[in-house]
C-alpha cells in the first residue's frame, strides 16, 4: 500500500509539478525504506537466535 501511494505521488508530481506532492512521495518512500531495513535486521536477529537454539539442542549447525 505504501509503495502504491508513493508511486502515485511521484506520478502526480510529474503531472502537476507540485512540491507538496513530492514531499509526500519522499516521505512515503523513506518510511517504506525504514520499515524494510528494520524488517531485515529483525529477521537476521531471529535467524541467529534460532541457530543458537538449535545448537543448544544438539543439532549440527554453524552459528555465524
Amino acid at each position: 500500500m505504501a509503495t502504491y501511494l508513493a508511486l502515485a505521488a511521484v506520478f502526480e508530481f510529474n503531472r502537476t509539478s507540485s512540491p507538496h506532492r513530492l514531499l509526500v512521495a519522499n516521505g512515503a518512500l523513506s518510511i517504506l525504506g525504514f520499515a524494510l531495513i528494520l524488517m531485515a535486521i529483525l529477521w537476521r536477529v531471529h535467524y541467529v537466535k534460532k541457530r543458537l537454539e538449535w545448537r543448544r539442542e544438539g543439532r549440527d549447525v554453524e552459528v555465524l
